[in-house]
């Protein structure tokens, strides 16, 4: 041996501490050497099924010779699963999904070390008053504790206890924020409050997922309806796609979603049935008894009483055979029940029970193409989709237009899809928009043509019949479609920004065009009509939303009940006319989607720009009060923007936002929009508290 602090073996060159009688962790490890090639690697990332052998040529002293060829890992990794292990990773796993929540200044918090798309899609808001770093101080946007090798962790403290591992677990770093396991926790009571306080006021992010397309389909229409358009808990996306042989494909997806129940009622629930059936099993035991008691008297009494009783033996021989048979059935239900109890409880802690699950699961369902059902479609070229009921309100109906100007119809239910051949029509004109219209207990749906003709088909049990067309005098091509909530009028919007509206009568099938104007410039992207009143919204290429009103006689009468009518100074609508009443200005670029509430407080609009802006309808209200004359400017109430975030691996060219379907149910907004021409992106949002 050398005689210095570096103490080395002059044979083997190791130091003087390995020179010991073996311990029973060494024996171990030996142990696990040997097996090593046919042992799996703890936590690798690549799936490594066993330790691969180095080279020959590389020296059993070199750090080399100990490393695995197909994971790059130690072969100390390649051994069973201690209680270490177990801990480690259960604690890394348990931390992947909570927010790092470090407080830093907004001037220091530079950006995340990982990019991941849905902290992209995080909305802030566009007022400064409103918005939440307005102290100074955020939080950190880190999403979960991210190691990049937990296989590593688990080799560093290898046969160490967990007593002693426990302690240095909370030094380590996150590879996202760079921040110590120890700032990755759930918030406290108190922070919990603030962070529901500062929610309330935020355009809160429930769900995001993706799925790739092929640049090709982006051409293709895609459909999406909530459960107000059809059923109380059913959502359904269809989208159209090519496949590699060139051949159109009509994917239709499903997803639902219950009333949420707390997990403790649901127990609750579980465990009262479970106590009934006991108070059962116990009453049947006492009849039984009571009946051996019975039983045992009789045979004490006098002959003439068994005689008496005799009579009626066999009626009470058949009845007690009953109620043993009956109490049999029921133990064995019994016997089972424990079984029940735990799967019921089982399969509802699997349920998604929070907001944020539930809308997770919707979304996720709605985009997983391992779920979908696939339509070989006979044609190709397919231009619009788009959902509706049939008329016994049963089933679910597709309608899909084509650019020869046919149209076809698919009822859709949950797992299966049949084309209905009877409800088949073949047009003159390429088909360009959709929409399904109910009137009393008739079905209608309206065909958009490139040509600006709207054909009226009514869907009856027995097929498809032309109603009415709706001519214009404008040649240009029908981009957007609405009805009114009473269904007898229509709004239709064109590509050079013109807008027409039409009265139906349904029974006489005679059109008439109430009225023609047009958006300042561009096309017309998106139209919603009030529930409740005579508002149309038209969004378009012109970064407005322009208001068109009618007035009516009875409004202008119901008018004369005011102060404002005999003291103000009001200019008259033109009666029965839709007339430009006001813009709706706060958007940089294209609108592409606009939603009313249901209950016609307010409504959304989202744009190109990234900008998803809530109006309130009492503002528009107030300029229909002052009456006609140069047109209004409204401001949004609020507004909010994403795409703010910036991170370390961002793409250089930035991202996109092409949002073309926006959707309002239970106070969640749903936007389904391009990133680029190969990824196809479907949000969540919860609306701010003051819009609940």
């Amino acid at each position: 041996m050398q005689a210095s602090w570096l103490a080395k073996c002059d044979s083997c060159k190791h130091s003087d501490s390995d020179h010991r009688i073996p311990t029973h962790f060494d024996l171990l490890r030996s142990h696990n050497a040997r097996r090593a090639g046919t042992t799996p690697c703890i936590a690798c990332v690549f799936d490594c099924q066993g330790f691969g052998k180095p080279d020959d040529s590389i020296s059993q002293d070199s750090p080399l010779s100990k490393q695995c060829t197909f994971c790059a890992h130690n072969i100390e990794n390649h051994r069973p699963k201690m209680e270490t292990d177990v801990l480690i990773l259960s604690i890394l796993q348990a931390k992947k999904s909570v927010r790092c929540q470090k407080s830093l200044e907004t001037n220091k918090l530079g950006k995340v070390n990982g990019y991941d798309m849905k902290d992209w899609f995080e909305a802030v808001n566009v007022d400064p008053d409103e918005r939440q770093d307005v102290s100074g101080v955020l939080n950190c946007y880190c999403r979960g504790f991210t190691v990049d090798d937990p296989a590593r962790i688990c080799h560093t403290y290898y046969g160490l206890m967990k007593e002693i591992v426990l302690p240095h677990l909370s030094t380590i770093n996150c590879q996202r924020c760079s921040h110590d396991f120890s700032n990755h926790r759930q918030l406290e009571k108190e922070e919990q409050r603030e962070k529901e306080i500062e929610n309330e006021r935020k355009l809160r992010l429930l769900s995001m997922n993706k799925i790739r397309i092929a640049t090709k389909d982006m051409r293709h229409p895609v459909a999406m309806f909530t459960p107000d358009d059809i059923l109380p808990e059913m959502f359904a996306f269809a989208r159209v796609l090519e496949n590699e042989e060139n051949k159109t494909i009509l994917k239709i997806n499903f997803a639902a979603i219950g009333a949420s129940q707390s997990k403790a009622e649901t127990i609750k629930e579980i465990k009262r049935k479970r106590t009934n059936s006991g108070k059962f099993l116990d009453a049947v035991k006492n009849k039984l008894k009571k009946r051996k008691l019975v039983n045992t008297s009789d045979e004490n009494e006098s002959d003439e009483l068994k005689s008496e009783e005799s009579a009626n033996c066999s009626d009470c021989e058949s009845s007690f055979t009953k109620f043993k048979n009956k109490f049999k059935r029921k133990s064995e239900e019994l016997h089972d029940a424990p079984d029940i109890v735990c799967n019921s409880i089982h399969d509802f802690l699997k349920r998604p029970t929070t907001l944020e699950e539930q809308t997770s699961s919707v979304i996720n369902d709605l985009m997983d193409s391992t779920k979908e059902i696939s339509i070989e479609l006979t044609k190709s070229d397919v231009n619009a989709l788009a959902w509706g009921k049939s008329v016994d309100d049963t089933n679910t109906l597709l309608a899909v237009g084509f650019q020869d100007g046919s149209l076809m119809i698919y009822t859709v239910s949950v797992g299966m899809a049949m084309k209905l051949e009877k409800y088949n029509y073949d047009g003159m004109e390429p088909v360009s928009k959709l929409l399904w219209i109910q009137h009393s207990n008739a079905r209608f749906v309206a065909v958009g043509h490139i040509n600006g003709q709207v054909s009226l088909m009514k869907v009856t049990d027995h097929g498809t019949s032309k109603s009415c067309v709706l001519q214009n005098e404008n040649k240009k091509k029908v981009t957007a479609i609405a009805e009114s909530p009473s269904g007898c009028c229509i709004c239709v919007g064109q590509q050079n920004g013109s807008i027409s509206f039409y009265l139906i009568d349904y029974n006489e099938a005679k059109p008439k065009l109430l009225s023609a104007s047009s958006i300042s410039y561009g096309a017309v992207q998106s139209i919603a009509w009030h529930p409740t009143k005579n508002i149309v919204i038209a969004a378009g290429e012109d970064d407005n939303i322009t208001v068109f009103y009618m007035e009516t006689l009875t409004d202008r009468k119901r008018d004369r009940r005011t102060i404002m009518h005999y003291l103000g100074k009001k200019r008259r609508f033109e009666l029965d006319v839709f007339s430009k009443c006001c813009k709706l200005k706060g958007h940089l670029s294209f609108v592409s989607a606009v939603r009313f509430d249901p209950s016609g407080d307010f409504l959304i609009s989202v744009g190109w720009d990234g900008q998803i802006l809530f109006w309130n309808t009492a503002d528009i209200d107030d300029v229909i009060s002052y009456g006609a004359g140069d047109i209004s400017t409204v401001e949004c109430s609020t507004g909010f923007m994403i795409g703010q975030q910036k991170f370390s691996n961002f793409p250089s060219d930035g991202m996109n936002f092409m949002p073309f379907l926006l959707s309002l149910v239970r106070q969640i907004v749903y936007i389904l929009a391009y990133t680029d021409s190969e990824t196809l992106c479907l949000v969540a949002y919860q609306a701010p508290k003051k819009y609940r």
